[in-house]
């Protein structure tokens, strides 16, 4: 046992000998260059920002481990460069996000980079690729082949790469194949699948049209599934994923610029009245433009939104109850941050709807869980949406003001707003003057200037 012991003990701290040694040298751009060259390696730079939280997770973790670092001492001559400290270096090499891994030649032509952070496996498959002199296209193809062809994740990627590299028709098949069978593939996909490929392919579609038409196709296709829709038995619903069709037709509406299809079919269910399931299933994806057409009784009375709200607060104050303090505090700023969003545009419907009682006991509900100038201009925001709003938005709007001593022009926009459209245009005005005379040129004196303009204020420089 001792043996053993001993011999574990010796292992672990070879390992750790190994994470220990140094993967980045100090030398400067041009030194890094001439010792590659002499040496036949490559030149490896991580660009980052000393505010970069990425950055500090990535030098934790992939760029700490055992195996990649004797892979860059082997390899590659590496630098580390403040992209801040070096403006013209980051320039050159088009650094537009933190961190960012470039890989060059010792002439200092790129080769290769990557963006984020990027695991250990994917970080060598990829750095051992550019090492071999493959291209991008050709080290996702790897990348696909090794993780298997029915990945939708790397045939996504496979795609993306030959759309950059002008292989549109190729691009378009693998695209296509991720949106025709990625969710019976993997769970997790999902919801890539009606964003982020959705938006690629639409992308796609400005250069190629043939893109732009197989979605046309695909959202035909969901159209005539939604109204084919039958409801399942538990049995079904056990066994099987559930349809989609739905979501679909919503999703595809929005990429391609006819948002007004998902509502004609919409009202189109709703008027004849022969399929509610169908019915059922349409009306949360067509939410929002119900919600921008200003039919907010049409939500009201389906949706149970001081219901979800409560549930939504109980359930992001648990999902971060167990987390470790450091990602808790970011998961809970992400969580607010949605939360905020989602019920501010329930209580616009609230307000639209004159449910005012209700209203504002859906405002006190997130004050109470989120009490800040934020909050309250959200609020007051979400009232002015509607074209009327309460007496209550001006005070949310005023409390918020006081709580940023007038000094947000965000702000100082909600509360002109909210004014105008309650009739106090002098007193609109007189805000927006003030806001104006202290505000330096830039993007908020834009904001407010802008609101100058749209409320006619009279002597507003």
């Amino acid at each position: 046992m001792r043996h053993t012991t001993a011999l574990l003990l010796v292992l672990g701290l070879a390992t750790m000998a190994i994470a220990d040694e140094k993967a980045f040298v100090s030398l400067s751009f041009g030194d890094a260059l001439k010792q590659a060259e002499k040496e036949k390696k490559l030149v490896f730079v991580d660009f980052y920002a000393t505010w970069c939280g990425p950055c500090k997770v990535l030098d934790k973790t992939t760029l700490a481990d055992a195996s990649v670092v004797s892979w860059l001492r082997e390899n590659t001559v590496a630098l580390k460069i403040d992209a801040e400290r070096e403006p013209a270096l980051a320039a050159r090499y088009r650094i537009s996000a933190f961190p960012t891994l470039v890989f060059m030649k010792p002439d200092g032509a790129e080769v290769g980079r990557l963006q984020g952070v990027v695991q250990t496996d994917h970080f060598l498959s990829e750095a051992k690729g550019i090492r071999a002199g493959k291209n991008r296209v050709e080290r996702a193809r790897d990348r696909l082949e090794s993780n298997g062809p029915d990945d939708p994740h790397e045939r996504m990627q496979f795609a993306r790469e030959l759309a950059g590299s002008g292989k549109f028709d190729e691009a378009l098949e693998h695209y296509l194949w991720c949106w025709d069978k990625g969710n019976s593939k993997s769970r997790s996909f999902a919801g890539v699948r009606v964003s982020f490929l959705l938006q690629e392919i639409a992308e796609l579609g400005r250069q190629h049209s043939p893109a732009m038409q197989a979605l046309r196709e695909r959202r035909d296709r969901a159209r005539e599934e939604v109204l084919a829709l039958e409801k399942p038995n538990w049995l079904s619903r056990m066994l099987t994923r559930p349809n989609t069709p739905a979501a679909d037709f919503v999703s595809l509406n929005a990429y391609l610029a006819e948002d007004d299809k998902s509502l004609d079919l919409y009202d189109e269910l709703k008027e004849n009245g022969t399929n509610a399931y169908a019915l059922r299933q349409i009306r949360p994806h067509v939410y929002d433009l119900l919600r921008e057409a200003k039919r907010y009784h049409e939500i009201a009375e389906h949706k149970d939104i001081l219901g979800d709200a409560r549930r939504r607060i109980e359930m992001d104050e648990q999902s971060t109850r167990f987390m470790p303090e450091q990602q808790r505090e970011q998961m809970i700023q992400w969580l607010r941050g949605r939360l905020l969003n989602d019920i501010a545009d329930d209580y616009e419907v609230l307000i639209g709807s004159g449910m005012h009682s209700d209203a504002d006991k859906l405002a006190k509900l997130l004050i109470d869980f989120y009490d800040n100038a934020q909050t309250y201009n959200a609020l007051a925001w979400a009232g002015y949406l509607t074209g009327r709003p309460t007496k209550a938005n001006l005070e949310q709007a005023e409390k918020a003001n006081t709580l940023t001593n007038g000094n947000s022009a965000a702000i100082v926009d909600t509360l002109a707003r909210v004014l105008d459209a309650r009739g106090q245009n002098e007193q609109a005005c007189q805000h927006v003057r003030e806001a104006l005379n202290w505000l330096p040129a830039g993007r908020d004196r834009d904001i407010v200037q802008e609101t100058a303009e749209d409320l006619a204020c009279p002597s507003a420089d």
